[in-house]
C-alpha cells in the first residue's frame, strides 16, 4: 500500500485531502492488522460454542430442537436487516475521521497563523463541528449493534421458554432427573446469548472489512506511467551543460492536463532554452507559466509532446 501510494502521480494529491491518506494509515490499518484477525479468531469461538450447547440440548432434551426452525427465521430477518446499514454506518464512521485528522493536522503547521489572526475561536468551533459529525456516525453504528441485539434477546426467551417446558414435562413423566433438568436449562439460558453473539460477530467480520477494502483501494492506485527498474540511474545519467555552467532545455510540442477528464492547460507548446541562457516566463494569470513548470519538473504526465534536459527525455529519467 504504502508503494502504492509512494508511486502515485502528483494528482492523486491534489484531489485527496491529507486526513484521508492518514485515516487509512491509522485506523484502517490498525483494523486490518488487528480487529480483523481477532474478528475471525471471536467467530470460530463463538461457533464452537454454540454447536456444543446444541449437541447437549440435543442428546438431552432432543424435543426442544423443534423451537429452532421457529427460531431461525426471525434471526435470519434481523441478521438480514441490520448487516447493510452496520456495514454503510461503518463505512461513514471512517469517512467521518478524514476531516478530524485534516483539521488537526492543518491546526498544528499553522499554529503561528492562527495565534497571529487570534483565530483559535474559529478553529475551536470547526474541531467541534467534526467531531459531532464523526460522533453522529459512531452513534448511528452503535445504534444498529443494540437494536439487533434486544431483538434476539427477545427471541431467545422464546427459546429459552420452550426449553423449559420441554424439561418440567420430561421430568414429570419420569424421562429426565432434576439434575439433568438443571443442566439443560443452564445451557439454554447461555444459548440464546451465543446465538446473539454468533450473528454479532458475522456482523462485525462484515464491518471490519470495510476497511480491508478501503485500505485495497490504495493498493489499485495507477502509479505514474514510468517504469522505475528500465530507468537509468542518476549515476549513468550524463548533462553535459554541467560543465559549462548550464543545461540545454528543449520543449517539443508538449501537451497537458491535470486530469483525464479535464482540458488541455498547454497544447501543443515548444520552446527552446540554450545551454547558459537565463529565461524568464511572463504572462497573465492562467496563461499556463505554473504549468510549464510542472511539466519540466515532472510533476504531472505529459498528454503528448516530450522535454529533453540536455538531450535526455526526461520521462526516462528516475
Amino acid at each position: 500500500t504504502l508503494q502504492k501510494l509512494l508511486r502515485a502521480p502528483l494528482s492523486f494529491f491534489d484531489r485527496s485531502p491529507t486526513g484521508r491518506v492518514l485515516n487509512r494509515f491509522l485506523q484502517d490499518l490498525q483494523s486490518v492488522d488487528s480487529f480483523v484477525p481477532n474478528a475471525i479468531s471471536d467467530l470460530a469461538t463463538k461457533t464452537l460454542t454454540v454447536i456444543t450447547q446444541l449437541s447437549l440440548v440435543y442428546v438431552e432434551a432432543p424435543w426442544v430442537l423443534c423451537a429452532l426452525p421457529v427460531l431461525i427465521l426471525p434471526y435470519t430477518a434481523i441478521y438480514k436487516r441490520m448487516r447493510v446499514p452496520n456495514r454503510d454506518a461503518r463505512r461513514l464512521e471512517s469517512i467521518a475521521h478524514s476531516p478530524v485528522y485534516a483539521h488537526f493536522s492543518d491546526t498544528l503547521n499553522g499554529r503561528e497563523t492562527i495565534r497571529a489572526f487570534a483565530a483559535e475561536t474559529h478553529f475551536e468551533r470547526d474541531n467541534l463541528d467534526y467531531i459531532r459529525d464523526m460522533a453522529t456516525a459512531t452513534y448511528a453504528l452503535e445504534g444498529i449493534r443494540k437494536w439487533a441485539q434486544i431483538l434476539t434477546i427477545q427471541w431467545g426467551c422464546s427459546l429459552y421458554l420452550s426449553c423449559g417446558l420441554a424439561c418440567v414435562w420430561l421430568t414429570r413423566t419420569h424421562a429426565m432427573t432434576v439434575g439433568q433438568m438443571g443442566l439443560v436449562l443452564l445451557y439454554p439460558a447461555q444459548l440464546q446469548r451465543s446465538l446473539m453473539d454468533y450473528m454479532m460477530s458475522n456482523a462485525e467480520i462484515e464491518k471490519q472489512f470495510v476497511s480491508v477494502e478501503r485500505t485495497a483501494e490504495y493498493t489499485r492506485l495507477e502509479g505514474e506511467n514510468v517504469e522505475i527498474n528500465s530507468c537509468p540511474s542518476l549515476s549513468d545519467l550524463a548533462f553535459s551543460g554541467t560543465q559549462r555552467g548550464g543545461v540545454e532545455i528543449c520543449v517539443d510540442a508538449v501537451s497537458l492536463r491535470y486530469y483525464f477528464h479535464r482540458p488541455l492547460v498547454l497544447n501543443r507548446l515548444s520552446l527552446h532554452v540554450p545551454a547558459g541562457t537565463k529565461a524568464a516566463i511572463c504572462g497573465r494569470t492562467g496563461c499556463g507559466k505554473s504549468s510549464l513548470f510542472s511539466a519540466i519538473t515532472r510533476l504531472y504526465p505529459l498528454a503528448v509532446g516530450s522535454i529533453r534536459i540536455d538531450s535526455q527525455d526526461i520521462s526516462c529519467m528516475p
